[in-house]
């Protein structure tokens, strides 16, 4: 009975469901160190609160330039890891979170946050990728009625706002040493966040991304004055 079973299941259905191999990602991280070890001067990449319209492009690099070693090493090697953990569940999913948090989050900085000179570092766009790891993984369980483990990505979007919450009140990153030169900003982590988690609605069933992608898995700085990271 179970070889039967086993049987019945097409390959174009076992096709659907197997992980992407993930290249867009390790890619994307690659330009982030290439950027910091590059001769160039990154500041022309920054975001500056003064943009005018022709420079609207600033929005997309400026995750891309980081300020230290100790930056690059922590904000691109968490766009490393959670960007293949994304891209292997659905590339196309990934890549619109990353695009839609990377302008979205500069957007919220110029209303909300106007007083920060300039802005770069990927964490933005890794509080995003971190936030659709957990939504998909709260949604499989909920799907599946596996209440207990509802828990576990709901108790780690839990602490990733602690930690929103201590960057905020203490003015100070958790991971990143923080300098007079370079602040973290929460706000760009909670805006990453918020994205990571729509992009996790699945709003056309059957198309889009659910179609293209597999089923998220039952588990689960500086040289320019006053930035952030």
């Amino acid at each position: 009975m179970t070889e039967t079973l086993s049987h019945s299941v097409s390959p174009a259905r076992r096709t659907a469901v197997a992980p992407q191999r993930p290249w867009a990602s390790p890619l994307l991280a690659l330009l982030a160190a290439a950027i910091f070890v590059s001769p160039w001067d990154g500041a022309s990449l920054v975001y500056v609160n003064a943009a005018s319209l022709s420079d609207l492009w600033r929005f997309v690099t400026s995750h891309w330039v980081h300020w230290s070693p100790e930056h690059l090493v922590w904000s691109g090697g968490a766009f490393l890891v959670l960007g293949m953990v994304c891209e292997r569940r659905g590339r196309r999913r990934f890549l619109v979170t990353t695009l839609a948090s990377a302008i979205a989050i500069p957007i919220a900085l110029r209303i909300f946050q106007p007083g920060l000179l300039s802005y770069g570092g990927l964490s933005g766009i890794d509080s995003a990728l971190f936030g659709l790891i957990c939504a998909q993984d709260a949604h499989a369980h909920l799907r599946n009625r596996s209440w207990k483990l509802v828990a576990v990505p709901t108790t780690l979007l839990a602490g990733f706002l602690a930690k929103i919450g201590y960057e905020f009140f203490a003015g100070a990153a958790l991971f990143v040493s923080h300098t007079d030169t370079m602040v973290p900003v929460p706000l760009a982590h909670l805006v990453g966040a918020a994205v990571g988690m729509l992009a996790s609605l699945d709003l056309h069933r059957g198309t889009g991304f659910r179609k293209a992608e597999r089923s998220a898995p039952n588990s689960c700085h500086n040289r320019w004055p006053k930035q952030g990271a």
